[in-house]
C-alpha cells in the first residue's frame, strides 16, 4: 500500500515516511494515513511498519534427560524471540513445521516457550517449529527453530554422554 504525491517541481514523490503537527504543534509520527477517494470515500492510503525483524535465542532446542525406569517427559530449555519494528502490539504463534507430532510447544501463543513430549528410554525424537510474529498492520516475519529431544535408560549402569 502506497502513496505518492507531487513536490514544487511537479515530479512524483513516492512517501515513506510521515510526520504531522497536532492541535498542540507536537510533532507526531501516525501509523498510517487516510484521504478521500473520488467518491468522498475515506481510504487507507499509506501504513508504517511492515518491517519486522526476528531471532530466536538460543537458535537451536536441545535436551538428552536420563531415566532408569520407563517413559519420562522431556523438557527443553526456553527458547526466546526477539523482534524488532512492526506496530505494536506483536503477536506470536509456535506451530510445528515438520518432524515428530510427540513433540509439543508448550507455550504456543508466547514470545518465549519450552519444547516437549514423551519418551520411552534410549528414544529420539527431533522436529523443527516455527515462531511467526504478526504486527497489529498484518506484517509477519518467521523464524525456524530445530527441536531435539533424547531419554538415555541408564538402568544397568549406562551413563550420559
Amino acid at each position: 500500500m502506497g502513496v505518492a504525491l507531487r513536490d514544487a517541481g511537479n515530479a512524483l514523490r513516492s512517501v515513506t515516511s510521515c510526520t504531522v503537527r497536532d492541535a498542540g504543534n507536537i510533532l507526531r509520527s501516525p501509523t498510517y494515513a487516510m484521504m478521500r477517494d473520488g467518491a468522498n470515500v475515506l481510504r487507507r492510503v499509506w501504513q508504517a511498519g511492515g518491517n519486522i525483524s526476528i531471532s530466536a535465542s538460543p537458535t537451536v532446542a536441545e535436551r538428552t534427560a536420563a531415566t532408569r525406569a520407563g517413559a519420562k517427559t522431556v523438557i527443553t530449555p526456553s527458547v526466546n524471540v526477539s523482534a524488532t519494528g512492526g506496530v505494536a502490539p506483536l503477536v506470536y504463534v509456535w506451530g510445528r513445521i515438520d518432524g515428530d507430532a510427540g513433540i509439543v510447544a508448550d507455550s504456543p501463543a508466547d514470545q518465549a516457550t519450552t519444547f516437549s513430549g514423551l519418551l520411552d528410554p534410549d528414544d529420539y525424537r527431533s522436529a523443527t517449529f516455527r515462531c511467526t510474529v504478526t504486527d497489529a498492520l498484518g506484517a509477519k516475519a518467521h523464524v525456524d527453530v530445530p527441536v531435539t529431544l533424547h531419554l538415555i535408560n541408564t538402568l544397568g549402569g549406562g551413563i550420559l554422554p
